[in-house]
């Protein structure tokens, strides 16, 4: 039977682990695009009702447990197999918040340009961008 190296556990790439720490930094940037409020104080219900503005469980908390859970992909062998669905679930979450920030934006305008440039310039919001990041990284990198 074959002893394991311990060194050889503790080898990991940079990247998922840049992008695991990216996922956690994230829960904690503005999600909105006045960088006003946090995203612990926007409701994860957003994420299927553009209307939902309050709630118990943020985004904030939601990309936190992704975040932690990304990291214990990482940490754990017996959970690296669950490195790409981590990051799949962090691509969605930041591809559903862009989707209901464009469709709460597009009721203030009358065409579809106002809001794709409203969201890269007055609603920027830096959180979702890096989750969506980091997630593409999660997915793709081995």
């Amino acid at each position: 039977m074959e002893v394991p190296n311990p060194s050889h556990a503790l080898v990991r790439s940079p990247i998922p682990i840049g992008a695991a720490i990216a996922i956690l930094i994230a829960a904690f940037l503005p999600w909105d695009g006045s960088g006003v409020s946090g995203s612990f104080d926007l409701d994860a219900a957003f994420l299927w009702n553009p209307n939902a503005y309050e709630g118990w469980f943020s985004i904030g908390i939601l990309v936190l447990l992704v975040g932690l859970f990304a990291v214990a992909t990482l940490l754990a062998d017996r959970l690296m197999p669950f490195r790409r669905h981590v990051g799949a679930v962090a691509v969605v979450v930041a591809t559903l918040w862009q989707l209901q920030t464009f469709r709460d934006l597009i009721e203030s305008y009358t065409d579809v340009l106002h809001p794709l440039r409203a969201m890269v310039q007055s609603h920027f919001a830096l959180g979702p961008w890096l989750v969506f990041a980091a997630g593409v990284a999660l997915v793709i990198r081995r």
